[in-house]
């Protein structure tokens, strides 16, 4: 006999993003950018910098463990400064979150992260490596919201390592601006 757990959960929040490009937008969340084809003049892809996709809790509980005002996101950048042939996606979750709080919105998040950019081709799908970073997502009550995230690899805690054992080390990575707010959201089971 097999013992299934049903997982219950209460989570409302919002679903964030932003790609690192030299878009006139601010910021520019278009996945490709259309906008920025002015600015390498039509000759290519026009690859961003980074791509973040986030989801910030509001308020909820899993398995009637809190975990409001906490932040769960992937990143995927270039494996080198300015050489687009090679990308990596991370995983990033709040540093105040506890190893508790980090499984549970693995949990419930983890099958939604993908930050890949369009003109990337697809990545493997392997498990990515997740870290603790200092994230602040602020809400606003008109326009985007603001992000502040500083993540350093060296200095942050390696909660989980990537499955294939030749991924990179991440690059650091740091941004304090504004989000482009996709969506809220309400899930519950």
């Amino acid at each position: 006999m097999i013992t299934v757990i049903q997982q219950n959960y209460l989570l409302k929040g919002s679903v964030f993003g932003a790609r690192g490009d030299s878009c006139s937008c601010n910021p520019c969340d278009c996945n490709p950018c259309k906008c920025a084809d002015g600015v390498n003049g039509g000759t290519g892809p026009n690859y961003p910098f980074w791509r973040v996709n986030g989801y910030y809790i509001e308020a909820g509980t899993i398995q009637d463990l809190d975990v409001s005002k906490l932040t769960i996101m992937s990143m995927t950048q270039p494996v080198y400064a300015n050489n687009n042939e090679l990308w990596q996606e991370v995983f990033l979750i709040d540093a105040r979150a506890t190893t508790e709080q980090s499984t549970a919105l693995l949990s419930i998040f983890e099958h939604h992260l993908d930050s890949v950019p369009a003109e990337v081709a697809p990545l493997p799908h392997t498990q990515r490596a997740i870290y603790k970073a200092q994230l602040a997502y602020l809400p606003a009550e008109k326009g985007n919201p603001t992000f502040h995230a500083i993540f350093t690899p060296a200095q942050t805690s390696l909660l989980r390592a990537a499955s294939d054992p030749e991924a990179y080390q991440a690059r650091s990575w740091s941004y304090d601006g504004p989000m482009a707010l996709r969506n809220t959201f309400v899930f519950k089971k």
